[in-house]
C-alpha cells in the first residue's frame, strides 16, 4: 500500500514540478530584439547557427528532459498587431501560446512551420509574453526552432487585417537554394573511326602506286 502511495506522489511531483518549471516569470523570459526587414539576413544558415538571424529569425530550444519552456517578452504590443511564425528543424511538433493572457488558446506546428498575425492583451509596460512548450503529444525529445515577432508599426484600427494580409509569408528554409550544374553533353563515340581513316589512307597510297604503271 506504500509503494502504490509512493508512486502516486511521485507522479504528482513530476506533473507538478513540470508546470512550475514551464511556467514564464520575469527570471525566465528573454526580450525580443527584432531586426528591419531593410536589414535582414537573406543568406542561408544551419539552425546550428546559434546567432544566426536570417529574415530576422532567432534560434530557440525547447529542451524536453527539463520540461523547460523558451518564454520571450514582446515589448511595444498595445494596441498593435503582432505576427508570430516558427518553423522547427527537423519537423517537431512545437506550441505557442501569449500567457498574458489566460483565456488564450493554444497554436501548435503540426508539421515544420506555423504563423499567426493577430492582437494580444499586455501588461502594464505594454509587453506581452509568450511560451514556446510542448504538450504531451509532442515526440520525447529537445525541439530546436526559427522563431520570429513582428510587431505592426501602427495601432490596430480598421486596417489591422490589411496589415497582416501584406505580410510576406517567408521562413529560414526557403532561403535554401540548390545550384544549378551546367553540364556541357560530350561529343558522340564514333566507333571504327581510327580504323575507316587507316583503311582510306592504305587505299590511297595504293592507287599512288598504281598510276604510273596505269598510265603506261
Amino acid at each position: 500500500m506504500s509503494l502504490k502511495l509512493t508512486l502516486i506522489t511521485l507522479c504528482l511531483w513530476a506533473i507538478l514540478g513540470a508546470s512550475t518549471d514551464a511556467k514564464c516569470n520575469e527570471q525566465s523570459y528573454i526580450d525580443w530584439l527584432s531586426i528591419p526587414e531593410a536589414e535582414y539576413d537573406r543568406a542561408y544558415h544551419s539552425i546550428t547557427e546559434s546567432d544566426a538571424r536570417p529574415l530576422g529569425y532567432r534560434v530557440g530550444r525547447y529542451i524536453y528532459n527539463q520540461q523547460k519552456s523558451l518564454c520571450v517578452r514582446v515589448t511595444g504590443a498595445k494596441n498593435r498587431r503582432i505576427e508570430v511564425k516558427v518553423e522547427t528543424e527537423p519537423a517537431a511538433r512545437l506550441c505557442v501560446r501569449n500567457t498574458v493572457d489566460a483565456t488564450t488558446g493554444e497554436n501548435c506546428v503540426v508539421s515544420k512551420t506555423f504563423g499567426s498575425c493577430e492582437q494580444f492583451a499586455v501588461e502594464a509596460d505594454n509587453s506581452t509574453i509568450f511560451e514556446f512548450y510542448c504538450t504531451g503529444q509532442c515526440s520525447e525529445s529537445d525541439v530546436t526552432f526559427w522563431y520570429r515577432f513582428t510587431v505592426c508599426p501602427y495601432e490596430s484600427y480598421d486596417d489591422n487585417e490589411l496589415w497582416c494580409s501584406n505580410l510576406v509569408d517567408d521562413y529560414p528554409s526557403s532561403l535554401l537554394t540548390i545550384p544549378f550544374i551546367n553540364t556541357t553533353p560530350k561529343k558522340p563515340v564514333v566507333r571504327g573511326g581510327a580504323t575507316t581513316q587507316t583503311t582510306f589512307n592504305a587505299l590511297t597510297l595504293f592507287l599512288l602506286i598504281l598510276a604510273p604503271f596505269y598510265n603506261a
